[in-house]
């Protein structure tokens, strides 16, 4: 049974996983960013330990695929384009979560050339109440600063060892108080 259980339980791990990795982050770039703006921004997200893949679009090639979606050439209808080159960023899964996404989101929306950043932040706030495990450092960056480095606690330990070993050195043994007679059976022995 505890099998069958642990198996489950990894496996729902796994799914967890997988599902918080589809999760996409979308960054429209205006029309006036120059090509070196647009790959710094690709090297420098693509360096994040959280990012697992970026993909950059041409609006070009998002018009292409919206044309085949809607089953019409917008872009004749319309005389232009209207949709702008994007980048498109997903994560590994310990970062999936609201408050690392919303600073990711901010980061990258402050630069100049950067039109609008979006992700699905209802699902994210869903995923970050009801899927076990979400607790991570990420969620809790203060947390770092109280985990000791396994030499610093072993040294601790040996010193409050050592200090509660020296509180509790054998003392010199008592002295059984003698019962003075007749206080055992009452006044009236002995």
């Amino acid at each position: 049974f505890l099998g069958i259980l642990g198996l489950f339980l990894l496996n729902a791990k796994n799914v967890a996983t997988h599902f918080k990795e589809q999760i996409v982050m979308t960054v429209y770039l205006k029309d006036s960013a120059k090509d070196i703006e647009v790959t710094q921004l690709q090297k420098k997200i693509q360096l994040d330990p959280a990012t697992k893949k970026v993909n950059f679009t041409p609006k070009e090639e998002a018009a292409a695929q919206y044309s085949r979606d809607i089953g019409e050439d917008f872009v004749e209808f319309l005389g232009y384009n209207p949709l702008l080159n994007s980048v498109d960023i997903y994560f590994n899964a310990a970062f999936v979560n609201t408050l690392s996404l919303t600073q990711t989101q901010r980061e990258i929306a402050s630069e100049s050339f950067v039109d609008e950043v979006v992700y699905d932040q209802p699902l994210v706030t869903l995923l970050d109440e009801n899927i076990p495990g979400r607790h991570s450092v990420i969620d809790n960056p203060l947390s770092v600063n109280r985990v000791s480095p396994p030499t610093t606690i072993i040294a601790t330990t040996r010193a409050n060892r050592t200090d509660s070993q020296a509180r509790m050195a054998p003392r010199a043994p008592r002295r059984a108080r003698s019962i003075p007679p007749g206080w055992a059976c009452g006044r009236s022995c002995g």
